[in-house]
């Protein structure tokens, strides 16, 4: 018999609008017209079907009955960062102490705050986008569409005050009253103030990113090493698009130049990006090691 909790990555004990949001976000990472896997459509079915039992109070409880003791544990399928953190319900201990990391010139602390839900409300906004039909000309069968986007409100009760957490997209499977734990990264000696950039749910052992940890990273950067990292990048940009021009589009036509609009540049824009930002890309590193150290592989 499946684990539909597991399939949900929801807890047994699990509210319903947990386990309605959970179905949100899995069934948008999963629509086949988002999700190109081959395996996505079987994913779908999986999800469709654990949610058709699940919502429905009577069919939930006769599947509860059916289940062996040990089954039903959250395993972490609801984001790619929860795949990597099965976890199970209430195994999450803040550490007793914010973690210190040094990373260069950089010294910042991870803060972990204990709190609870407080209000949990989500909405669906509805914008318009032109968009075009499938005809080969552009500006051809232009249109106006209807967007939906999903939307979160959270209001967090901490120790030290409430906190506003709101969100576009995916939707956290948190609910009112569910014990969360708030993790924020913050600079000692600076005025800037913490940012919030994870969200544990100890009610299933599951943790959520607030914001990349790579834009996190940027923003801890020195002034001089945003410095650093700019003039790289120009100098490095320059560099391999003079190679690019003398080597390829010189001695090419119009196809040569179409190409290396499609292909080249944006390959040359990924390599540039990859080798400029080194002091980024390791302080994203040492972030995510923190969060390690804390028990969210």
């Amino acid at each position: 018999m499946k684990d539909h909790y597991a399939i949900l990555g929801v807890a047994r004990d699990a509210p319903p609008e947990v386990i309605r949001a959970a179905f949100r976000v899995l069934a948008q990472k999963y629509h086949p017209d988002r999700n190109t896997n081959p395996d996505a459509g079987r994913r779908a079915e999986e999800i469709n079907s654990a949610y058709t039992v699940l919502k429905d109070p009577d069919m939930r409880a006769q599947y509860d009955q059916q289940l062996p003791p040990l089954a039903g544990v959250a395993t972490g399928t609801v984001t790619e960062n929860s795949e990597r953190n099965p976890g199970s319900p209430h195994t999450f201990q803040s550490p007793a102490a914010p973690i210190r990391r040094t990373v260069g010139p950089t010294v910042y602390e991870l803060l972990f705050q204990d709190g609870v839900v407080r209000e949990h409300t989500e909405w669906i906004h509805y914008v318009q986008k032109v968009k075009h039909d499938a005809r080969p000309f552009v500006g051809i069968g232009k249109h106006l569409a209807n967007e939906a986007v999903a939307k979160q409100r959270l209001w967090l009760r901490l120790a030290n005050g409430d906190q506003l957490i709101e969100r576009s997209g995916d939707t956290l499977p948190v609910a009112t009253g569910h014990p969360i734990t708030l993790v924020s990264i913050y600079q000692p000696g600076l005025s800037k103030p913490a940012v919030p950039f994870v969200l544990v749910n100890r009610a299933s052992g599951q943790w959520f990113e607030l914001k990349r940890p790579f834009d996190v990273a940027s923003g801890l950067l020195t002034g001089w090493q945003e410095l650093k990292q700019f003039s790289r990048l120009l100098v490095v940009l320059a560099g391999a698009l003079a190679i690019f021009y003398f080597i390829v589009l010189r001695h090419v036509g119009f196809f040569g130049w179409l190409l290396g609009l499609l292909i080249g540049v944006p390959a040359i824009f990924s390599v540039v990006t990859l080798v400029t930002h080194r002091e980024t890309n390791r302080l994203e590193k040492d972030i995510r090691g923190g969060l390690a150290v804390a028990g969210m592989t």
